[in-house]
Formats: structure tokens, C-alpha cells, sequence
């Protein structure tokens, strides 16, 4: 899902591209089609980062070895070196410790929502809260972005192909979870995913485990 979602799509707005820039020679504009060919080119460098984090990002060796807010941290500190967004965590679970599949399908949902902040939002911040409360584990992401209408950008995006938001609910649902978008135009967007955990339950640790599967600012 991760590479339908990212780079597959990204190469085939690529394709499109060089399509363009192909013409554009036919026609004679020579220049028009070099800066065609400068942008092509500064989206398959991205592409190739995209890749490699995806590679890197599989099964990081951190979240195995130090858990969910750890490895959520230096995934954070790896975005705002990239991408310039300024990042925030913070850990309001009282040492608490969910199950290792939980922690997994968390991260997951961190790499999503964060990449959709990345190439959607126009945000300049992004905040990252866990908390456990009532039984429930919850991560919330926040940005100060854009906003938008979940209903219509859901809707777009399966005609587009793109399955972003579909394939996050699908993430939390395999966790008996579920998800919550709060947006608001020009206010940012607050994403919330939360799973109902057994209070005092030790977190399976065994490396069998497998992968199953913007409106506060301030």
C-alpha cells in the first residue's frame, strides 16, 4: 500500500511528464521542455528517497529493540532534517508499554500520516501525542496546515487511485481500532487513532511478530 500510495504514483506523474517535455521539443520550445525536464528530474531524486526510506523503514531495528516512542522519535528527527517541518512528541503513557503488534501498526500509522503532512498539508509544524486512557491507546497527529474535507478527499482519492486514508482505516481496524479526522480550513488537522488494550498486560517482545496488515496548533 505504502508504494502504491507513494512512489508508484509519483512515477507515473513522472511519466506524464517527460511526456510533456517530449512535445514541447517537437514544438520547437526548447527551453519550456528543459524545465520540464528539471522538475522530472528533481521528482525521481524524491522518489529514490522515498524508496530508500521505505527499505530502511520495514522493520527498523530501534522499534524492535526500544519500542513504539523511540523509534516514533527518530523517525521524527529523520522528517524535519528532510523536509524542514518542525516536529513534536509527546509521551503521556506513564511508562506504560502496549504489545509489540500494537507498537507496529502505531509506527505504520505515524509513517502515513506524517507523509500525508509532507505532500498535502503545507504545514510548518507537526505534533505527535501517545497517551493511554479509559483502556484505550490513542497516538494523535496534529498539523498546521492547509485542512480539508475528509469526506470529499476520501472520495478523490479512490478515484484517483491513491488509498491513503483508506488504507490507514483498515490499519487501526485490524487492531479492533479505530480513527477520527478532525480538519478545518486554513486551522490544520488533527488525526486520531486509538485501540483498546487489557490494562497491566505485558507487551509480547518475540520477533515472529509481523505487520498485519489538521485542528490543534499550538
Amino acid at each position: 500500500m505504502d508504494i502504491h500510495d507513494g512512489p508508484l504514483q509519483s512515477i507515473a506523474v513522472n511519466m506524464l511528464a517527460v511526456d510533456r517535455a517530449r512535445k514541447l521539443v517537437e514544438m520547437g520550445r526548447t527551453a519550456d521542455a528543459r524545465n520540464e525536464l528539471v522538475e522530472v528530474h528533481n521528482g525521481m531524486a524524491e522518489i529514490v528517497q522515498e524508496l530508500r526510506d521505505l527499505i530502511s523503514d520495514l522493520r527498523p531495528a530501534v522499534l524492535e529493540s526500544l519500542g513504539l516512542v523511540v523509534a516514533a522519535a527518530a523517525h521524527l528527527d529523520q522528517f524535519t532534517t528532510q523536509t524542514g517541518i518542525v516536529s513534536y512528541l509527546e509521551d503521556e503513557r506513564d511508562g506504560k508499554r502496549v504489545p509489540a503488534n500494537i507498537e507496529v501498526i502505531f509506527y505504520r500509522l505515524l509513517q502515513e500520516a506524517i507523509t500525508n503532512v509532507r505532500k498535502h498539508a503545507g504545514a510548518t509544524t507537526v505534533w505527535v501525542r501517545f497517551s493511554i486512557y479509559d483502556g484505550l491507546f490513542r497516538m494523535d497527529v496534529t498539523d498546521n496546515g492547509r485542512g480539508f474535507d475528509p469526506v470529499v478527499v476520501a472520495a478523490q482519492s479512490l478515484e484517483n487511485g491513491h488509498i491513503g486514508l483508506h488504507s490507514m482505516q483498515e490499519r487501526i481496524e485490524s487492531a479492533r481500532g479505530g480513527m477520527e479526522i478532525d480538519s478545518f480550513q486554513d486551522k490544520g488537522t488533527r488525526i486520531t487513532f486509538w485501540t483498546p488494550i487489557i490494562e497491566g498486560q505485558e507487551p509480547p517482545r518475540a520477533g515472529n511478530d509481523e505487520d498485519r496488515t489538521d485542528a490543534e496548533t499550538s
